[in-house]
């Protein structure tokens, strides 16, 4: 660790001796006393030779020793402390050249920002007064009284032989025991004030960053933690550098702050506040923790549970995004896609999420879906408004669909629905609705949900949704009967087609040359080149389409893309050299044994 930058260390200098040189003013103002000096305070008569404190010229009788005392002014001291803080503040300027000389205007170089540095010296000064003033005046063996301070140096000792009892003859107060006369003088305001300034010295350490972030940067972060219920939300997720998330990513919290905000998160779980406010206490709460999921589930059904709780949709977004993961993660993880029942607490509340999915209300709906997803629950009423639902535009409406599709083996009315919506005008609906029936092929279903899906990448006029539905039955693996249907479709998206290619890495191409050799025709040359360069990983597994993929590869070396002509250059060979009968052919197209030089251009 090196040494701070001069700056940093001028403008420390410069709080702690400023300060240190107005306490010594201070102190110089208030007046020392002159030994043995008496005077009245009415007439100013000289009482030093007088005995009491009744004044022989005017009869007044002062209230204490004290105020007969003569005091004057430090003249030294007050010199000092004027030339201390004036030398004090005459660092700052010479700190602000320092730094821009170091720095050469470019603050980020700085370990230490200035006005952190002088916060420090604040509260630097304040420990040193603190310490003082605590440790205070020591006695160094005078007696004085505990009270007034007087000092009893005359005054018999109590356990003297025939001593009267210990009084102070200037407030008369009687202290409990001889001990009492020896305590040191402490200076409580002293004190009070010096861990005042090492407060403002450490709290002065968030102006800087308030200054870079805003009035956000001069709030704790336990301030925070505890204001969670009444403090601006923009305070918790907003997108500045100093909003308590960002504070949280950074690690900047204490063990005992983390631990604190888990237990408030925990807490709120439950009530309407957990939801309205679902950001903030997303912040405190782990997916990996069974006990945290169970806790959030429990706590959003409770809120939809109470009719009268009506979510807005800033509401319903926050839950979606921040609690989605934690109920996807239900039970540390356990995917209730595989379990036979749903857990408890949901089945418990179907009635009300069915309730919630009828009123149409747009953020009832996007927060009820996802429990029916989940946890999959299934339920013929259910089944209505999900169709509703997912025959309307919305956030909402893709997972309606794949909702649906989850009845689609259990319910007759849901498999009406599912035929209804891929017949609909819009093409987002069929889209959904796609991804719904793509949901009923694990089930018994399966054969009537690939039929619906094939209907529609055969007959759908929507060239997107033909695409859509292409993809959802290669990736399912079905049947290559269907799958070379499409292939030789001239309809089919040529995304559809890369698609194809993507998934016919089974390892066998021989079963599969019905599906590929039709996409050797299509006119984007990036598909023909894919399906060429999968045809080659698979020669070995061509014994009796050897010479057809050679002939079709042969036509593909006319084409004008140097990258068409290059796979098929290289499909040839390699058939050549794998299977002897058919090399004289081999070499016949390609006679140099590699791939055809591209074609130059005109």
């Amino acid at each position: 660790m090196g040494l701070p930058p001069a700056n940093t260390v001028l403008f420390f200098l410069a709080a702690f001796t400023a300060l240190w040189g107005a306490s010594v003013i201070l102190r110089a103002r208030r007046a020392r006393t002159i030994p043995g000096a008496r005077r009245c305070p009415e007439c100013k008569a000289d009482m030093r030779q007088t005995q009491g404190r009744t004044c022989p010229a005017c009869a007044y009788q002062a209230p204490t020793e004290t105020a007969l005392q003569i005091r004057r002014h430090d003249l030294r001291s007050l010199l000092v402390g004027i030339l201390s803080t004036a030398g004090g503040i005459a660092l700052a300027p010479a700190a602000l050249w320092v730094r821009r000389w170091e720095t050469t205007g470019n603050d980020e170089t700085l370990s230490i920002h200035p006005l952190s540095a002088a916060f420090y010296g604040v509260a630097a000064f304040g420990l040193a007064l603190a310490v003082w003033a605590y440790r205070g005046d020591r006695s160094n063996g005078r007696r004085r009284c505990p009270k007034c301070w007087y000092d009893m140096s005359a005054t018999i000792a109590r356990d003297a032989p025939g001593a009267a009892p210990l009084t102070c003859p200037e407030c008369g107060h009687e202290p409990a025991s001889i001990r009492a006369l020896y305590r040191p003088r402490r200076r409580r305001r002293a004190t009070a004030l010096g861990l005042g300034l090492v407060t403002i010295g450490l709290y002065g350490q968030t102006v800087p960053r308030a200054l870079r972030t805003g009035p956000i940067g001069l709030v704790p972060t336990t301030v925070l933690i505890v204001g969670s219920r009444w403090l601006p939300q923009s305070w918790y997720t907003g997108a500045g550098d100093d909003a308590l998330r960002a504070r949280v990513s950074r690690y900047q919290l204490w063990d005992w702050q983390l631990r604190f905000g888990h237990y408030l998160a925990r807490e709120s779980l439950g009530s309407r506040w957990s939801c309205e406010q679902a950001e903030t206490v997303a912040l405190w709460l782990s997916p990996r923790d069974a006990g945290d999921c169970q806790l959030v589930t429990e706590g959003v059904l409770a809120a939809l549970s109470d009719e009268r709780f009506v979510p807005s949709q800033a509401t319903a977004a926050a839950v979606s995004s921040c609690f989605g993961s934690f109920i996807g993660g239900y039970q540390s993880g356990r995917r209730w896609s595989d379990a036979t029942t749903p857990p408890p607490a949901a089945a418990a509340a179907l009635p009300v999420l069915i309730r919630r999915l009828e009123s149409g209300h747009p953020p009832e709906v996007e927060l009820s879906l996802p429990f029916f997803y989940i946890f999959r629950l299934h339920s013929e009423d259910a089944v209505r408004p999900l169709a509703t639902i997912a025959q309307t535009k919305g956030r909402g409406q893709r997972l309606a669909a794949v909702v649906l599709g989850r009845h689609f083996e259990h319910s007759e009315p849901a498999r009406t629905a599912m035929a209804s919506l891929l017949r609909d005008d819009d093409p987002a609906t069929r889209r959904a609705a796609l991804d719904g029936v793509m949901e009923a092929f694990p089930g018994k279903m399966r054969s009537q949900a690939s039929d619906l899906v094939i209907s529609v990448a055969l007959t759908d006029p929507d060239e997107s949704v033909r695409g859509l539905a292409a993809e959802h039955i290669w990736s399912s693996g079905m049947h290559f009967e269907p799958a070379q249907k499409l292939a030789s479709c001239p309809d089919l998206p040529e995304s559809a087609r890369l698609a194809l290619l993507d998934l016919l890495d089974l390892g066998m191409v021989e079963p599969g040359l019905p599906v590929l050799l039709p996409l050797l025709d299509s006119e984007d040359p990036l598909v023909v080149e894919e399906c060429l360069r999968t045809l080659r990983r698979f020669v070995a597994d061509m014994p009796t389409s050897r010479l057809l993929v050679m002939q079709r590869a042969a036509r593909c070396l006319t084409y004008s893309d140097p990258d068409v002509q290059r796979a098929a250059g290289e499909l040839i060979v390699r058939i050549g050299d794998h299977w002897p009968d058919t090399a004289d052919m081999a070499r016949q197209l390609v006679p140099d044994g590699e791939s055809p030089r591209p074609i130059p251009e005109d």
